[in-house]
């Protein structure tokens, strides 16, 4: 893949970007760094330790994000669940997988909510205990589906994010300089709107999108972005990259 020098914003948390922004520069792109949340633990530790140790008995879990395991594990380190384990998209399957060694199942090719709700497994739930494994705030959409088809389903927010303050002229310098924006979650669409200034706004809403789903994607054409936004297979480097790829093979920007 050669990504002929286009200079991507990267706005990923910092302990999540490094990766990408590394493979960005190996296929010859040129990444921006900009974090524009921060992951931080749940605003009640009790609650949610608590609610992870009921968790161990469920007869589901669900990871909606690496996050969520992330957070899980840290804390409790030891923490093990006993009944199937579910995540919604490949990456946090495969984080899953590698970090407490139990089969996971995923959606194959829908990587969303309703990619995981459509499982042969998850049609006829009723009686049975489901542990949503997720951050504070977000969709209820995978709860109240769980508990329209009759499952008893919890929700338990195990971090946080908060939005990171940038100045307006480091956006301003930086929606400059970026021909495409990698987005990873809808907050994050949210937040660079909001901090982007008037004068900027043309060139924000102008730049080429690449985001993690299609409700970003929706968001984003209902902010006015003129470009509609890229949504790679998964959210993995090599996906990323690959969609990046074949828009510049597509489009040759002038650069």
């Amino acid at each position: 893949m050669d990504l002929g020098g286009i200079r991507v914003l990267v706005t990923r948390p910092a302990h999540q970007a490094q990766s990408l922004c590394a493979a960005i520069q190996a296929a010859g792109g040129h990444p921006l760094q900009q974090p524009l949340l921060s992951i931080r633990p749940p605003g009640d530790t009790q609650a949610a330790a608590q609610g992870l140790q009921r968790a161990t008995t469920a007869d589901a879990v669900i990871f909606t994000s690496v996050n969520a395991l992330d957070g899980t594990l840290q804390l409790l380190p030891q923490w093990r669940p006993q009944g199937q384990v579910y995540a919604v998209g490949r990456a946090t399957s495969a984080a899953v997988q590698k970090r407490l060694a139990v089969d996971v199942l995923t959606p194959s090719q829908d990587y969303s909510s309703e990619g995981l709700l459509a499982l042969a497994s998850l049609q006829r739930p009723a009686g049975l205990r489901f542990a949503i494994i997720s951050g504070e705030g977000g969709r209820e959409f995978l709860l109240q589906s769980l508990r329209e088809r009759g499952a008893a389903a919890e929700k338990i927010a195990v971090y946080r994010r908060e939005n990171i303050s940038v100045s307006a002229a480091r956006i301003t310098a930086l929606l400059g300089e970026a021909d495409a924006v990698f987005i990873s979650s809808p907050q994050s669409l949210e937040h660079l709107y909001r901090i982007t200034p008037a004068s900027a706004m043309p060139v924000l809403l102008a730049l080429q999108l690449v985001v993690s789903s299609s409700r970003v994607v929706k968001r984003a054409l209902e902010m006015g972005f003129s470009c509609p936004p890229l949504c790679p297979a998964r959210m993995q480097d090599d996906a990323i990259l690959a969609t990046l790829s074949a828009w510049v093979r597509q489009t040759k920007p002038g650069i």
